[in-house]
């Protein structure tokens, strides 16, 4: 990347250097937004996994309850 720039000016490294960790504490945080977000999605899909289950079983006992032939998987 230097190459053939001729003298190689020390400062413009170290700043070069800065905006390569800059860009790297950037994406960290994206990062960090998006596993969060992730986690979030996640919960809320056992929530709604959990939540059907229940709903299941309450039209299985419903089912049960008013028919006088409940279903076979009761």
């Amino acid at each position: 990347m230097l190459a053939g720039m001729g003298e190689v000016n020390l400062e413009l490294v170290l700043k070069r250097i800065e905006d390569v960790l800059a860009g790297q504490d950037a994406m960290r945080a994206e990062l960090a937004g998006l596993n969060e977000t992730v986690r979030t999605l996640a919960r809320s899909q056992v929530t709604m996994q959990r939540d059907i289950a229940t709903l299941k079983d309450r039209v299985i006992i419903l089912t049960a309850a008013i028919d006088d032939h409940p279903p076979a998987h009761v």
